[in-house]
C-alpha cells in the first residue's frame, strides 16, 4: 500500500532529521522532504514541516515560506510556524508577516510566537507594529545568533526581577 509506505517514510525522514550529522545527509534528508510539504495529506505535510524544522537550514526554507501563504490547515501552518522558528531565516520574516496581516485568533498567536522566534523582537500581537520595525529594521537586519538572544532573554529576566508582582512583599 503506497499510502502506509509514504506514513514510514516521512516517520523516519523525521527521526533521523535532528540526528544527521553531515552536510551531504541533510541535503538528501531536505530533498527527500520537501515534495512531501505537497502531500494532498495534510498529516503529511505536517510531519515533513516538523522534520525540515530539525534539518533544513535557513537556504532550504523557500518552500516552507511559500507552502505557509496558501496552507489552509491550522495543525499544518502551525507546524510549518514551528520549522521555521526553528530553522531561523531571515528571508522568513516578510512571509510571516504577510500571513500574520490575515490571520485570526490562535493562528495569530502561533505566528507572533515564530517570528519572536526568528527574530528576537517582540511587537506585540498588532501586524503594524511589526511591519513599522520591518520598514526600518529590515533592510540592515541579520538574525540574531543562539547565543544574543540567550544574552537578551536573560537581560530581559533580569531586567523583569525587579519588579514586585502585585500583591508581592
Amino acid at each position: 500500500d503506497t499510502s502506509r509506505v509514504g506514513d514510514l517514510a516521512v516517520e523516519v525522514l523525521g527521526k533521523i532529521g535532528g540526528k544527521i550529522d553531515s552536510k551531504m545527509d541533510s541535503e538528501a534528508a531536505v530533498k527527500s522532504l520537501l515534495p512531501l510539504l505537497r502531500s494532498a495529506r495534510p498529516e503529511r505535510r505536517a510531519a515533513a514541516a516538523l522534520a525540515l524544522g530539525e534539518c533544513a537550514t535557513s537556504g532550504d526554507c523557500e518552500t516552507l515560506e511559500k507552502m505557509r501563504l496558501t496552507e489552509l490547515s491550522p495543525y499544518v501552518m502551525q507546524t510549518l510556524a514551528e520549522a521555521l522558528a526553528r530553522i531561523r531565516s531571515r528571508d522568513s520574516i516578510e512571509p510571516l508577516l504577510d500571513r500574520f496581516e490575515v490571520e485570526e485568533g490562535l493562528q495569530v498567536e502561533v505566528l507572533h510566537k515564530t517570528l519572536v522566534a526568528v527574530t528576537g523582537q517582540d511587537y506585540s500581537w498588532d501586524v503594524k507594529f511589526w511591519r513599522r520595525w520591518w520598514e526600518r529594521a529590515g533592510p540592515t537586519f541579520v538574525v540574531p545568533t543562539d547565543e544574543e538572544l540567550e544574552k537578551a532573554k536573560e537581560k530581559a529576566a533580569a531586567s523583569m526581577a525587579k519588579y514586585s508582582k502585585p500583591g508581592a512583599k
